[in-house]
């Protein structure tokens, strides 16, 4: 939605609340079941005692109002759910600027995040395992560049969706769609972190 039109600015505040609602909506109650389960089996398999226990869970609070990656210190149990919290801090910074300035940020910033720091990342570490970025928190870091490159792939692929494209176009894009996914499978299952993680 902060892709079809520019907001005046006086309804930025709103409508930035209204997404970061939604936004989180979606992820309930999946997120919390998930998190319940982690901290149970992290917490059987450490025989942590019914105190050690609830210190825990009160120690969870971080984790579970999405702030881990604003810097709340905290028990995380739920490792993968790292890019949640990277995800949702990003978006509640980035949501106003899209929705103000969307052709700016697609046509200009979004193209100049995306650049400017993989080509850095690509030079300076070896891949996403390498990544120290010292007081920075490399994720919240990580998930702009994600966004960003995330925006660009979908205004592209409105500008191509708008074009009348023949059914063998049509059958070509599938297949290379297809052989995508399958190239970024098998190197994610078979090859180790490198430079070309920034590919």
């Amino acid at each position: 939605s902060a892709q079809k039109e520019e907001t005046p600015l006086n309804e930025i505040g709103t409508s930035t609340i209204k997404f970061m609602k939604r936004k989180i909506g979606a992820l309930l109650p999946n997120y919390y079941v998930a998190w319940v389960i982690a901290f149970l089996v992290n917490e059987i398999v450490a025989e942590r005692g019914i105190k050690d226990v609830i210190v825990d869970a009160v120690n969870s609070l971080g984790e579970l109002t999405f702030l881990k990656h604003a810097g709340v210190p905290g028990l995380y149990s739920n490792g993968p759910a790292w890019y949640i919290s990277a995800m949702l801090i990003v978006v509640f910074l980035l949501y106003p600027l899209i929705k103000r300035y969307n052709k700016v940020f697609f046509n200009v910033i979004a193209p100049i995040i995306v650049v400017m720091i993989y080509s850095w990342l690509g030079r300076n570490f070896k891949g996403f395992a390498d990544e120290q970025f010292g007081d920075w928190n490399e994720n919240l870091f990580r998930a702009i560049m994600g966004i960003s490159l995330g925006t660009i792939c979908y205004t592209v692929a409105r500008y191509i969706k708008k074009i009348d494209w023949t059914r063998a176009a049509t059958y070509i894009f599938s297949i290379a769609e297809f052989m995508l996914y399958m190239v970024a499978i098998w190197y994610m299952v078979f090859k180790k972190t490198s430079r070309f993680d920034y590919l």
